[in-house]
């Protein structure tokens, strides 16, 4: 009996002995399994490099790169060969490059004729930015063009009219609320402006209003806080964008016509015709 007993008691302790392997193996499984995807995503897929470098210069082919980049495509790559190279851009695209020469020569000769201070041009991500002063072409609280701007306007036009690119102006206020009963709301002032903008674009300048777009901001997207008389007239004016090419849309589309219509239909509503954005709740 007492044989037997020490003997069972031997296989139970031999077989609690052996228990950790499974947790040993299962351990090992899964550090097999790290180590093969860690040398998967450090093996480069040539054809799909290719492929990328491809599109990228047929997007910016007019950017010019300083720095090459080496990649090794013969195994994994070595601890630090990961590290991304800094890529200095030499100058922006052609085209975009070109658009925004001419609307520095524009503000050049707007600030010669006394504009000073009143407008300014800008490369954006989005495309070429030109500021206009709110005092340069409107009457406090109103939407009507002073006649003393139309002939900056009339320039403005030419130069629109000497580009491709689609056009957005927005118009954008102070937080103060309008006194003129015709605009309810900074939306109402601010769209007002923006379409006064774009009909004397059309009626007068000759453009396409095709390719025009007009957009109300009111008050919310000024320029620095409004915490002094400066920063507020600051942030009252109004914006033209010239749209990068690259950030237009595909194929033609008309963003001024309704969503069912042609894009090149003859007799297409002006955006001036667009209904301004509904005001903002109560207390704003």
């Amino acid at each position: 009996m007492a044989s037997s007993s020490s003997s069972s008691s031997s296989a139970s302790h031999g077989g609690a002995g052996d228990a950790w392997l499974v947790s040993f193996a299962d351990f090992m499984t899964l550090l097999f399994v790290f180590f093969v995807v860690m040398y998967a995503l450090a093996v480069v897929n040539v054809s799909k490099m290719e492929q990328l470098a491809a599109v990228l210069q047929s997007v910016i082919g007019g950017i010019e790169v300083k720095q090459k980049v080496e990649v090794s495509i013969s195994g994994a790559m070595p601890l630090g060969a990961g590290q991304p190279a800094a890529i200095v851009l030499d100058k922006f695209p052609p085209k975009v490059a070109a658009v925004f020469d001419a609307a520095d020569d524009l503000t050049q000769q707007l600030k010669e004729s006394g504009l000073e201070g009143q407008i300014k041009a800008d490369q954006m991500v989005e495309g070429t930015l030109l500021t206009f002063n709110d005092k340069l072409l409107f009457r406090e609280n109103s939407a009507e063009i002073v006649p003393t701007t139309l002939d900056a306007l009339k320039q403005l036009a030419e130069f629109i009219n000497s580009v491709p690119n689609e056009v957005r102006i927005v118009g954008h206020t102070d937080p103060a609320a309008p006194t003129d009963p015709r605009y309810p709301t900074n939306w109402d002032l601010s769209m007002a402006r923006a379409v006064a903008i774009v009909r004397y674009l059309v009626d007068d300048g000759g453009v396409n209003p095709a390719r025009l777009q007009a957009q109300a901001r009111a008050e919310f997207s000024p320029l620095k806080p409004n915490d002094s008389p400066e920063s507020v007239a600051l942030n009252r004016r109004v914006e033209i964008l010239i749209v990068n090419e690259l950030a237009q849309p595909k194929g033609g589309v008309n963003p001024l016509q309704d969503s069912g219509g042609d894009a090149g239909a003859e007799g297409a509503a002006p955006p001036a015709a667009a209904p301004p954005p509904p005001p903002p709740p109560s207390g704003n």
